[in-house]
């Protein structure tokens, strides 16, 4: 019973590697189109990882929030983390990974406003 349960564990774990790791996050947009979020990525082939960052810095960090492995999730990053992920449309995701395409997460197209928002900020002092 032990051994089939540190199996599944296993599979779960290289599932969430999976995910993590290979698929990009599908982009945060600000109303305007500006980019709140971006996708980079190191190495190549069986190497590639995908990482997050936040071209607006501290702009919409609390709104946005923030997606590491090794932190966790916040803010919008955390709540919309399926459609981010590609996980809320599956069957899409199959149907274009059969046809040759690869799996990569939904975009967001926020409401946040970046002209108000650094209107509010400079206002703050």
């Amino acid at each position: 019973m032990n051994l089939q349960i540190g199996r599944l564990f296993g599979l779960f774990v290289v599932l969430f590697g999976v995910l993590v790791f290979f698929i990009p996050r599908g982009l945060i947009l600000a109303d305007d189109g500006t980019h709140l979020t971006a996708n980079r990525h190191g190495g190549s082939g069986e190497t590639l990882r995908y990482y997050r960052s936040y071209p607006t810095g501290s702009l919409f960090s609390h709104a946005v929030g923030y997606s590491f492995v090794s932190r966790g999730s916040a803010g919008i990053e955390k709540a919309y983390n399926r459609e981010l992920t590609g996980q809320e449309n599956e069957f899409k995701s199959l149907i274009d990974q059969l046809g040759g395409g690869t799996k990569a997460g939904d975009d967001l197209h926020s409401t946040l406003d970046p002209r108000a928002q650094r209107v509010a900020l400079s206002a703050l002092g």
